[in-house]
């Protein structure tokens, strides 16, 4: 049975879901969207170079709500892996991510936006690998409305 902490809040568990929670489309990132959202999830792989993961449409706002970047140095140099917010010519508004690599080495990370980081029309998602082994893989999901 549901305990209720707070006025409008309930506890949830997995034998008692509302029967649509799951469909598709309906969650993202631990959050409802809204009725009429574009759902998105996307991912991508880059080596020394940057990857546009995703761009914002016209005349909407994306509503980012979790990255996941990882990174594979196989150099023998250290290497830098980032996952940034930029306007429509590229340029770094603010860099949701950012590690460095020692040679032969992996890690990774990952973010959770709440409430979800607004991103407005036209701008990317761009990940960013600095050296030539490094393999960067991220991704993004969340919704534009």
């Amino acid at each position: 049975m549901p305990h209720n902490h707070s006025p409008g809040l309930k506890q949830v568990s997995v034998s008692n879901f509302p029967s649509d929670y799951f469909k598709q489309g309906q969650r993202t990132g631990g959050a409802r969207i809204p009725d009429g959202a574009l759902q998105i999830a996307k991912a991508d792989e880059v080596a020394n170079n940057t990857a546009t993961i995703h761009t914002v449409g016209g005349g909407v706002v994306f509503y980012l709500t979790s990255v996941f970047l990882d990174g594979c140095n196989n150099s023998d140099a250290l290497g830098y892996a980032s996952m940034v917010v930029a306007d429509a010519t590229h340029a770094i508004k603010y860099t949701l991510g950012k590690f460095g690599l020692l040679p032969k080495t992996a890690r990774g990370y990952d973010r959770v936006f709440f409430p979800p980081l607004e991103i407005p029309a036209t701008w990317n998602v761009d990940m960013i690998s600095e050296a030539d082994n490094l393999v960067a893989r991220g991704s993004v999901q969340g919704y534009e409305i």
